[in-house]
C-alpha cells in the first residue's frame, strides 16, 4: 500500500505543478478528504485551491491542521458539501476494508481514524461522466503509475478483496471550443 500512496501522491503533485506552471490559478479538488496540497506545495502567487468534501471531513481537516499550526500556501477555499448520491452498497464493503487498513497502519505506528471519512451511495465512472459533458479524459491505472515511478506492483489478494490495483486516476480537460 505505501507504494500506491507514493505513486498517487506524485501523480497529483505533478498534475497540479504542471497546471500552475501553465498559468492556471485555480484548482478544484473534489472529494478532497485529507489532501494537504494547499498546505505543502509551493503554489504561485494568486493561486486559489478549492477543496470540496463533506462538511464533517472539511471540519475535521481544518480543525486538525489549525491545531498543528499549519498554514495554507495558497488561497484555500474549503467548500463543505456532500457530493454523494446512492453509493451505499460499495461503501458498506469499503468500510470493512478501511477498518482492516487502519489495523495495518497501526501496526506500523500510524494512528489514522478513517471512520470520520465516509460516504454512502453508488459510484459512477468519472471519465464517462465528464466525457458526456464535454470534457476529454485520460485514464491512468495504478499499475502504470507504479511502473512510471519505478515502484513495485501491488500483490493480488487471495480472497478477491479490492486493492489499490483497481484504482484509475483521470486527467480531464474541458473542451472550450478554442
Amino acid at each position: 500500500m505505501p507504494a500506491s500512496i507514493a505513486a498517487r501522491t506524485r501523480y497529483f503533485d505533478e498534475f497540479f505543478a504542471d497546471a500552475a506552471g501553465a498559468g492556471i490559478r485555480q484548482a478544484v479538488v473534489l472529494a478532497s478528504g485529507l489532501d494537504t496540497r494547499a498546505y505543502r506545495l509551493d503554489w504561485p502567487t494568486g493561486m486559489a485551491v478549492f477543496e470540496i468534501d463533506q462538511p464533517a471531513v472539511i471540519e475535521f481537516k481544518t480543525t486538525t491542521l489549525a491545531g498543528l499550526g499549519a498554514e495554507p500556501k495558497a488561497d484555500l477555499r474549503p467548500v463543505a458539501v456532500d457530493l454523494r448520491e446512492d453509493w451505499s452498497t460499495e461503501l458498506n464493503a469499503a468500510r470493512e476494508r478501511m477498518r482492516e487498513a487502519t489495523t495495518t497502519w497501526r501496526e506500523h505506528g500510524f494512528e489514522p481514524d478513517f471512520s470520520v471519512i465516509k460516504f454512502e451511495g453508488e459510484r459512477h465512472d468519472v471519465g464517462a461522466y465528464l466525457d458526456a459533458r464535454g470534457w476529454t479524459s485520460v485514464a491512468t491505472p495504478m499499475a502504470r503509475l507504479l511502473t512510471d515511478h519505478g515502484l513495485g506492483a501491488i500483490p493480488q489478494t487471495d480472497d478477491n478483496r479490492q486493492t489499490m490495483n483497481g484504482v484509475t486516476y483521470y486527467t480531464s480537460t474541458l473542451d472550450t471550443g478554442r
